[in-house]
């Protein structure tokens, strides 16, 4: 059990803050980490991306969201987004990030896909639309 706790601590960097030196930067395979007497509650981080605000407020005018996107790995990714289900375009290449799309249209579906760097594995994936008045 030790090991395994000592395991938990050194994935989420406490081992080379307590000693003082600095490490180089890498992202932990943990979401969340809470050692108490007896018990580890552990989250693993997943990949994940989102749109804020979704659904997008409907109007006259073309519609923005935010989507913010993460591999919760040290490798990148790319976001790509398919328009009423047509061919998919490029929206964005990195590990983590954020972008705004500021062109949706009322009655079209977004689809934006959290892809591996390859292209070849989907992560993660979010429909968006406006709001119906």
């Amino acid at each position: 059990m030790v090991g395994f706790i000592k395991e938990l601590v050194d994935e989420q960097g406490a081992a080379s803050i307590a000693m003082g030196q600095k490490a180089s930067w890498r992202r932990s395979k943990f979401k969340n980490l809470l050692i108490t007497p007896g018990v580890v509650f552990v989250t693993k981080a997943a990949p994940d991306i989102s749109a804020f605000p979704n659904p997008v407020p409907a109007g006259d005018r073309l519609g923005k969201t935010t989507i913010s996107w993460s591999t919760a790995s040290i490798s990148s990714g790319k976001v790509c987004v398919s328009v009423d289900n047509r061919q998919e375009s490029l929206f964005g290449v990195s590990r983590q990030g954020s972008a705004a799309a500021n062109w949706i249209r009322a009655g079209s579906t977004y689809e934006f896909r959290l892809c591996d760097s390859d292209h070849t594995r989907l992560l993660a994936k979010v429909v968006v639309r406006t709001a119906t008045e």
